[in-house]
């Protein structure tokens, strides 16, 4: 079962927040990376085995914002400026 990526909690205690304009390449590169090629590379490793056992089950587990953009409404209380925004490579 793969469940696991990168993402960024709201936070207040001065943690690094962008506006869209401003997301580094690099950051947006790396939530990419793990959470898309971090599937991919573990579905090729345990899917080999599987074929090699002629059984098994993959199971990808994703967010709920794969399907909708985070409502910012949920963050309000959070004071950051710029406001929170949750990584648009996420």
């Amino acid at each position: 079962m793969n469940n696991a990526g990168i993402d960024q909690p709201p936070s207040a205690s001065g943690a690094a927040s962008h506006r869209m304009e401003d997301v580094p390449l690099d950051a947006a590169r790396l939530v990419l990376e793990v959470n898309t090629l971090g599937t991919f590379q573990t579905s090729q490793v345990f899917g080999a085995a599987m074929v090699v056992a002629r059984r098994g089950s993959i199971i990808n587990i994703g967010s709920l914002y794969a399907s909708v953009s985070p409502d910012l409404r949920f963050y309000d209380h959070v004071p950051l400026d710029p406001p929170f925004l949750k990584p648009p490579a996420y």
